[in-house]
């Protein structure tokens, strides 16, 4: 049973109800005349007696005209840019998906995001060093098999089934020249702001969400 303006009403008349209104939407999405998103949240200022003069801002917030939803938009898009910059939001691990990939011959050629450790440099006069986490985008060159893969040629012992070999590109800012390197990622590191965590780098994320919507 459920109830309107204080009156209960049965299973019934609530079947009826909905599909009344679904067949009103249904002809509003007909006609084209069905809204594709929500309207802008507008609070709607309480009038009080004014007491003396009104302050600039209590002027400036009379003027102000309704928003429309393109506006909104505009103004949610740079504030979500802003607080991805200052490090508060990641739109990066948002669009991640909710599993990790295989360590398989699939992520040859797959770009990846690892979170590594930097330290600082010392700033003058300091006695402690600082370190700061970045996420360092590379390619997946090789994936070792467990029965072949080896460091280097005078190694001796094999690489583990799974131990990826990932170029990395050269850094000018830091002066790192382009290298390869052997790393072991977690699964449970997956996406996480944790050291050595990894995900996808922010090219390869459409490629992802095409190939295993599932995952998204």
């Amino acid at each position: 049973a459920w109830s309107a303006a204080g009156v209960q009403r049965s299973n019934d008349e609530l079947l009826h109800a909905l599909g009344k209104a679904i067949a009103a939407e249904a002809c509003l999405r007909a006609d084209g005349a069905l809204p594709t998103e929500a309207v802008a949240p507008r609070m709607k200022p309480k009038s009080f007696k004014q007491l003396g003069t009104p302050t600039v801002d209590a002027e400036e917030l009379a003027d102000i005209e309704e928003v429309d939803a393109a506006q909104l938009r505009v103004a949610a898009d740079a504030a979500r840019e802003a607080n991805d910059e200052d490090l508060v939001t990641d739109a990066v691990q948002d669009r991640q998906p909710s599993e990790p990939p295989l360590f398989d011959e699939s992520l040859v050629g797959r770009k990846l995001e690892v979170r590594w450790r930097y330290v600082l440099p010392l700033a003058q006069g300091s006695l402690t060093q600082l370190h700061t986490y970045m996420w360092c985008e590379g390619e997946v060159v090789s994936v070792a098999d467990g029965s072949s893969d080896k460091k280097s040629e005078r190694a001796r012992t094999l690489l583990p089934a799974g131990e990826l070999k990932i170029q990395w590109p050269a850094d000018d800012e830091r002066e790192e020249p382009e290298h390869f390197t052997w790393t072991i990622l977690h699964p449970n590191k997956w996406n996480r702001d944790v050291q050595n965590a990894w995900r996808w780098a922010p090219s390869e994320l459409e490629r992802t969400v095409d190939r295993h919507p599932s995952l998204v």
